[in-house]
């Protein structure tokens, strides 16, 4: 360039066998680099183009100097937001910068939206050109691909008024540092009884039990049953000591060991032998959110797929749940990027309460000591809701 700046275009290479060190960028002493299709990239690329850019950043038509340099990491929608998460936890750390969201209709006139529009699926039409703010697009492979980010009963979203006093369930697996939440509600919609998930909570940080129950009160959901993995009702981590389950169970004012107070409701984690499969489960699940005959039982209020922001959450699990190719059953852990552990609190759910399809899909109010009164859902009130939203 003409204030002696150079742009230098490079693959990034690094083999299976090095480490980041051996990389492509090694050596590189930049004023800014530029990551396209940054959802490609291992997850210590983006530390190490920081590392890189050490050099002052020149204007290129002033030549004017700034102090810092710069990093710019680029890709189109994907299932993996993981660079905007590490951008987003840089700028809590307090390097500066900016999170920036593009849309089509920003460059594109109203006709080629439409055109879009007509030639793609709703699913790929709003991750690819952002008119849903944020959308990902399924990943190849996943498991739930016959999940249909559109308005039921055609797919699995549901336009549903938050109603915290319905009869609400709590399903969770616990884990230390991925805890997965979601509180689920059943209603009748058009004569169709429906499992919709309401709400969510999967946080990063180490979580107890008490923290669970601190969560759910805060909450204030009409609570009328907790479901957890099985292993939440072993003894083995701490004999003698009462289990995750039973600590739950108790009442809001019970702590007769000082290990913490519960939420005062029934809490089941014993799911029938024949149940337990993994893989059978998961099949289960494939046929509520959509059955060979068309039938979608089990749903996501849209307002929660819409506004998702969590990266262990609803969405992402869903769109990023894939089969190992080796053992045959779904990928666990860090290998399947810990979308297994939302699964897995939504399959418990369903062993226990919509095993034998949407006929089972039924819920008596319980309200637990001092909560909200229940206040039934009305098949016409709940349907009045949903005709309105489609017109």
């Amino acid at each position: 360039m003409p204030n002696g700046s150079v742009i230098h275009w490079a693959p990034y290479r690094l083999f299976g066998t090095q480490g980041e060190s051996e990389s492509s960028l090694e050596g590189l002493g930049a004023s800014v680099i530029f990551g396209d299709e940054a959802t490609q990239y291992p997850d210590e690329f983006f530390d190490h183009t920081l590392e890189r850019t050490s050099q002052p950043s020149v204007h290129i038509v002033t030549g004017q100097q700034y102090p810092s340099s710069q990093v710019v990491w680029l890709s189109r929608p994907a299932s993996d937001t993981r660079f905007v998460d590490i951008a987003r936890a840089h700028h809590k750390a307090g390097l500066s910068g900016s999170v920036i969201l593009s849309r089509t209709r920003d460059v594109q006139t109203p006709e080629f939206l439409e055109k879009m529009r007509r030639t793609h699926s709703k699913a790929h039409f709003d991750a690819v050109t952002q008119e849903v703010a944020w959308a990902t697009m399924p990943i190849n492979g996943a498991i739930f691909s016959d999940f249909k980010p559109e308005e039921w009963p055609e797919g699995n979203l549901l336009s549903l008024d938050l109603d915290k006093s319905h009869p609400t369930y709590l399903a969770i697996d616990p884990g230390v540092t991925t805890t997965s939440c979601l509180w689920i509600q059943v209603h009748n919609v058009l004569g169709s009884p429906l499992a919709v998930v309401v709400d969510e909570w999967h946080p990063n940080t180490p979580t107890s039990t008490q923290d669970v129950v601190r969560e759910a009160s805060r909450r204030s959901y009409n609570l009328t049953e907790v479901i957890i993995d099985p292993a939440a009702d072993s003894r083995t981590r701490a004999a003698g000591l009462a289990t995750e389950a039973r600590i739950l169970a108790r009442q809001p004012n019970e702590d007769p060991d000082g290990l913490g107070p519960g939420l005062g409701v029934e809490v089941r984690s014993v799911i029938p032998q024949s149940r337990r499969g993994v893989r059978d489960g998961v099949y289960r699940l494939l046929a509520r959110f959509c059955a060979a005959d068309g039938t979608r039982s089990l749903v996501v209020r849209r307002a929660l797929w819409d506004a998702a922001t969590q990266e262990r959450g609803i969405r992402f699990s869903l769109q990023n749940y894939k089969w190992d190719p080796q053992t045959g059953d779904p990928l666990k852990g860090q290998r399947g990027r810990h979308a297994d552990h939302c699964i897995d609190a939504l399959r418990y759910w369903m062993c226990l309460n919509a095993w034998h399809g949407p006929a089972t899909l039924t819920q008596q109010a319980r309200p637990r000591l001092g909560g909200p009164k229940a206040r039934p859902t009305t098949p016409r009130n709940t349907a009045r809701r949903v005709k309105r939203r489609a017109r």
